[in-house]
């Protein structure tokens, strides 16, 4: 039954997915998937905020409903069209464009005269380090100067007048509060 037998009344009451079907098959050919939605609110008579609250909607159901399918590029169509090699066929990537062989073979060439010039110019030098050497440079670590020593015992004595202070401060403290 196509779309030109039903009212007007019965066409608002038909789901959006069965209205793009029945648009897919009257026209019998791919269409973009806005193309099918702007006819199937066309059909329905939707404002412009109707339009828009459908918009996800209408494309979830079409992803979800087994009869369409989408064919790649945006198009959809009907699943009967499509035997399942063709459809796995038109999904599949565009092929890509093959390089010339000769252009291949004289930058493979190219890359391996490189290497082999690196490869020349590479010499091998046996290092060999002695055990005393680490351990003087770490004996230099294990020194501590005298200046060092100096500023550690003036910290200790500021931290010591602090605490002294304070502890005054806690005594005088509970006293006011007996």
């Amino acid at each position: 039954m196509g779309l030109d037998n039903y009212s007007r009344e019965e066409l608002q009451e038909l789901s959006m997915i069965n209205l793009a079907t029945m648009i897919l098959e009257k026209e019998n050919k791919a269409m973009p998937y806005q193309e099918i939605y702007d006819q199937v609110v066309t059909l329905k008579n939707y404002n412009d905020v109707e339009k828009q609250e459908f918009l996800a909607q209408f494309y979830t159901d079409l992803n979800i409903d087994g009869r369409l399918l989408s064919i790649g590029s945006g198009l959809w169509g009907l699943r009967d069209w499509y035997p399942v090699e063709q459809i796995e066929e038109e999904i599949s990537a565009a092929p890509k464009k093959k390089k010339k062989k000769k252009a291949a073979a004289k930058k493979k060439k190219k890359k391996e005269a490189i290497f082999e010039d690196t490869d020349e110019d590479i010499t091998e030098e046996d290092l060999d380090f002695d055990q005393t050497d680490f351990d003087e440079s770490d004996d230099d670590f294990d020194e501590v100067s005298k200046d060092d020593d100096d500023f550690d015992e003036f910290d200790d004595e500021e931290l010591d007048t602090d605490d002294d202070d304070s502890d005054d401060d806690t005594e005088d403290d509970e006293d006011e509060n007996k």
